[in-house]
């Protein structure tokens, strides 16, 4: 019989299962279960429970308890000091504010979550490319294309120093976006 923890952390692998099996009851219950196993875990492990969590819900219920999730994982992502899952953390939750309606709030979370990502040389970490992300399609939503096409480029330098593909893929998405708004079809589709 495996220990709470250990339960916990079995159960997070079968929400994970769950989520991009389209099966988000079963994923909001794996969840739900872990969270309740890993109360005493001081580790990542509840707060991917929780973003897991906030992503079922998303897809599948209102999405202001997602939101509410989401702020929880990020005000205790934020509280470890991981800086790369409080990154991850902050953008979905951004993403999440954004599709309720709530961009100011949304703009404010990227600022904060900017301001927790200095280094301290004063610069912005290679992991705030996740959350500037966000920044750039809150931009481009609103039609601010100089603006979300300089933080496209500072996004991707950002990226580049972290290197992965996805991250990278959805950015060069973005700068065609940008190009085709602005009319420049050829640029948007090299």
């Amino acid at each position: 019989q495996p220990d709470a923890l250990t339960a916990g952390r079995v159960q997070l692998v079968q929400a994970l299962l769950a989520l991009p099996a389209g099966d988000f009851t079963a994923a909001i219950h794996h969840a739900q279960a872990a969270l309740a196993n890993q109360n005493t875990d001081q580790g990542v492990w509840p707060l991917m429970g929780l973003w897991l969590l906030a992503e079922a819900q998303e897809r599948s219920q209102p999405i202001e308890q997602a939101i509410t999730t989401l702020r929880t994982a990020a005000s205790a992502s934020a509280a470890h000091g991981k800086a790369a899952f409080a990154a991850l953390l902050d953008a979905s939750l951004v993403h999440a504010l954004n599709l309720n309606g709530q961009r100011r709030e949304a703009e404010v979370v990227c600022r904060l979550a900017l301001a927790r990502c200095i280094d301290a040389q004063g610069q912005l970490m290679p992991v705030a490319a996740v959350i500037l992300c966000q920044q750039v399609f809150l931009h481009y939503e609103t039609n601010a294309l100089a603006e979300a096409e300089a933080l496209q480029a500072q996004t991707l330098a950002l990226a580049q120093q972290l290197g992965f593909d996805a991250i990278l893929a959805v950015i060069y998405g973005q700068a065609a976006l940008i190009q085709a708004a602005q009319g420049r079809n050829d640029a948007a589709l090299d």
